[in-house]
This record gives C-alpha cells, structure tokens and sequence, in this order.
C-alpha cells in the first residue's frame, strides 16, 4: 500500500485517541463538579495540571471550599470574616453572616445571663451601660423596675395613708404588687368610713375586695360593714325566705329584733281569709315592740272583719249560684196513679208554679203554688141510663158488668199546696212533705184535702220526686176510703 495512505490511518487514530481524552477529561471534570469533593477536585487537578479549558474553574472551586472549611474548623468571627474577604465564589456568604450573627448573639446571651444570675440594680445597669445596644437592654431595665417596685411596696405595705399606696400605683400601674396596692386601697377606706360610722360608703369600698384581702386588725369592720349592708336591704315588704336567711347568717346580729318585727309584718301583711288563729299569734310571736304587736293587733282585726264579709260574700254568690233564696217552680209533670183499686179515680195528671223560700244547697226547702190538671176516672152507667142521678155514680148498683157499661171520663180540678222539703246532707237529695188543698175538685171523685210524703233528688235548675199522695178523707160516694195515689214529679226551678 503507498506511505501516504499508512500516514492518513495513523492520523486519523490519533484524532480518535484525542477525541476519547477530550470525553473522558469533560466527564471527570462534571463529576468533580457534582460530586463538591475537595478531594475529586484535587484528582482533577493532578491528572489535568496544564488544562486550560476546566482546570482554572476547578482550581476556583477547590479554593472557594478551603477557605469554608478552614472558617468551619475555627468558626470564629474571624475565621468567617477571612473568608468573607477572600472569597471569589461567595458560595456561603450567607452562611458566614448567619455565622457570625449566631456566634454574637451566643456572646451576648453569656453575657446576659451573667448579669441576671446576680439579679441586682448594679448589675444590670452595669450591662446597660457595656451593652447599650443590645437586645437584652429592655429586659434588663424592666427587671431594674421590677427590683425597684418590689423594694418601695416592702417600704410602704405596712402604711395606712392611702395617698402614699395610690402614688406607688400611679408610679408602679402593671407590677405585681399593683393588685394587692389597689387591694389595700379599698380597705383603707372602708376603714377609714367605718371608723366614721358611714357603714354603707364603708361596705361599698370592702364589697371591692374579699374579705381574705382584709388585714386582721380590720376584718371586723369588714364584717360590721356587710352586715349592716345586708340589713339595709331589707324591710317587711322583703321575702320572707331573706328575712329568715339573715338571722340565719347572722344569728347574734344587732339588727335582730328589727328583722323579727319586719317578719311579723310581712306575716301580718300576708293575713287573708285563710289565716287562723295560729296564723295570728305567728305573726306576733315575731314582734319584738309594742309597735309592732300594736300593727299586727290592727291587721289581725281587720282581717278578721275581712273574713266576715268575706265569708257572706261567698255565701252571697254561692246563693246567687245556687238560684238565691227564692225560686219560682214550674212543674212540668206531676202524674199519680190511684193505688185503691176499689176507686173510680184512676190517674191525674197536674202542671203549675211554686214560689219557693230556700235553694236545692239549703238544709229545708219550703214553697206554696197551685196546680192544675185532671182527674181520670172510670164511669159506669146502666145500660140504656144515659142520665142516671150524680149521687148513684160508681154505686153498687152500677157496679155490676152485666148491668152496666164503663168508660173513661175526666175532671178538672185545682189544688193549693204547702211543700216542706229536707235536704239530706245539703247534697241535692231530699225528703218531701206537702200539704194540699182542692179549690176546685169534684166531690164526688176527691176528698177536699190530701197530705203527700215522698223522696227526690234536685240541682239548680231540675227537680224529680217520688211520692205518695192520700187523701184525708173519702169522696162524697164512699164513706169509707179514700184515694192513695203513687206519683212522680218534674219540676224546673228559676232563682228570682
């Protein structure tokens, strides 16, 4: 083969051989890039020591991480304001002011907390004055505030000048002796009103604090106060439960006997148609003067002639409700059958008005009226006798059916009566008695006078008896009976 052709293949081998290096040295020099290794860096830089093309930026990159690793090793400020000068990169600029910032704050702190562990005025205005630029500076004037407001209420706690603890609370308004200073105030001053005998001004300042606030020395003025407070919110228009709970509360209390008298007249007050005689002597028992005995004296007299017209006032509407003292009847249906089967008369059947003293609740009852109905009676005459004399009517001789002939005739008559009715237990049941007279009657068929006696049972308005009615005597046509009649009644009663 010619030179020129074995020349051009190892050229082009070359070429390749030099291809492959350039490849090889571009991967090695991304890896060291993504690896961040100093020490990939350092193989970089061994292998391709003259490569213009990657090694400079390695050689930035290696120097950059020394100088972070040696601020690191130090870390100090100095070591992080070396690499802040030097650096080319700035790849942790951020980093080493963050660094730097922490390491002073640690310092600062230190220094705080040495100051606070001596806890004194001295010591933190010390730390003022070396650090007036610090973050500490507010919390340490604040404890210097502290300090001081607690020494000044050690001084003055013991003080009962109430101008001294409110310029304290003026000076010191959110320290923690502040509470307890305002505390102090209100009981100074309710002492202060009490020692003057102004109970009520001096409860309105106690009421602002609790009782376990209050000096020893003055924790009875506290009490007095309250209670005199208590007492003058009662009176006897109070309830009688407050009146009882304050005696409760205060069992020896001064205002006793006037407590017990407002609870006598509360009693008296509540006196009404239900109070009895305990009721009365109750009310007085409470009583502690003869003031009060003399009001309750009064009420328990009045209410008793309250009782009086209140009791005929009941009876008053009771009565009205019951139809009042007197009635107008009107019976509707008084029917009777005539028991004697030997008589002619045989039914009745009457309707009329009553004037009535009395109603159905009234132990006795007694009422006058008339009535008016008819009298049925069985005719008898003999057959072809169609005018036989009156005096022969219902005769033996007619008595005989095969001689005679019978048929039903009717009489009017009119009887005036008299009734007297007991109620039984006052509960609507009775017992009745009357009395009649016949002002119109025929003799023949009626005796002139009849007496009644009978059961029944009545509300305000109905009225339904059972009865038995005898004649006194016998009709003109028999000498010897007389009729006996079973009835019943309906009345309806109307008050007037």
């Amino acid at each position: 083969m010619p030179r020129y052709y074995y020349e051009l293949l190892e050229k082009e081998r070359k070429e390749e051989q030099r291809r492959l290096a350039e490849q090889e040295k571009e991967a090695f020099y991304y890896e060291a890039i993504n690896s961040g290794s100093i020490e990939r860096y350092k193989d970089f830089i061994k292998k391709y020591p003259k490569d213009k093309r990657y090694t400079p930026e390695i050689k930035r990159r290696l120097t950059e991480k020394n100088l972070w690793k040696e601020a690191l090793e130090k870390n100090t400020i100095e070591s992080y304001e070396k690499y802040l000068k030097k650096t080319v990169l700035g790849w942790y600029t951020d980093n080493a002011n963050e660094r730097i910032q922490n390491i002073k704050d640690e310092q600062e702190k230190a220094v705080w907390e040495s100051a606070d562990k001596l806890g004194t005025i001295a010591a933190y205005e010390e730390y003022i004055k070396n650090n007036p630029q610090t973050k500490y500076v507010p919390e340490a004037r604040t404890k210097i505030r502290v300090i001081q407001a607690a020494q000044e209420w050690d001084a003055i706690k013991d003080s009962e000048n109430v101008d001294t603890i409110k310029n304290y609370i003026k000076k010191y308004p959110y320290e923690a002796q502040t509470p307890r200073a305002k505390k102090l105030v209100h009981e100074l001053k309710g002492y202060e009103y009490y020692k003057n005998n102004d109970l009520l001004a001096a409860y309105d300042e106690f009421s602002q604090i609790s009782i376990n606030d209050v000096d020893s020395s003055r924790k009875y003025a506290y009490k007095a106060s309250k209670e005199y407070y208590e007492f003058k919110q009662l009176s006897e228009e109070s309830p009688e439960s407050d009146l009882h709970y304050f005696l409760n509360i205060y069992p020896y209390s001064v205002y006793k006997a006037d407590v017990n008298n407002f609870i006598a007249l509360n009693k008296a007050k509540k006196f009404d148609e239900n109070s009895t005689e305990i009721n009365y002597q109750e009310a007085l028992s409470y009583a502690q003067n003869d003031s009060t005995k003399s009001i309750v004296n009064v009420s328990i007299e009045e209410n008793n002639q309250y009782i009086i017209e209140y009791k005929k006032a009941v009876k008053k509407r009771e009565r009205a409700a019951n139809g009042g003292w007197v009635n107008l009847g009107i019976t509707v249906g008084d029917i009777g059958y005539n028991l004697k089967s030997g008589q002619n008369a045989k039914f009745y059947y009457n309707a009329g008005l009553l004037f009535g003293v009395g109603n159905h609740k009234d132990w006795i009852q007694f009422s006058v009226g008339l009535k008016a109905g008819v009298l049925l009676y069985d005719k008898r005459l003999k057959i072809g006798d169609t005018n036989p004399p009156l005096e022969t009517i219902g005769t033996r001789g007619y008595d005989k059916p095969e001689e005679s002939e019978s048929y039903i005739s009717a009489s009017f008559h009119l009887p005036a009566m008299a009734q007297l009715k007991i109620n039984l237990f006052r509960s609507g049941i009775f017992l009745m008695g009357r009395y009649e007279y016949n002002i119109v009657r025929d003799s023949n068929l009626e005796a002139p006078m009849a007496w009644t006696a009978g059961v029944g049972i009545g509300g305000r308005f109905l009225e339904l008896s059972l009865f038995y009615r005898q004649d006194i005597g016998a009709p003109k046509v028999y000498d010897n009976d007389s009729n006996g009649f079973l009835g019943l009644s309906l009345t309806y009663n109307i008050g007037l």
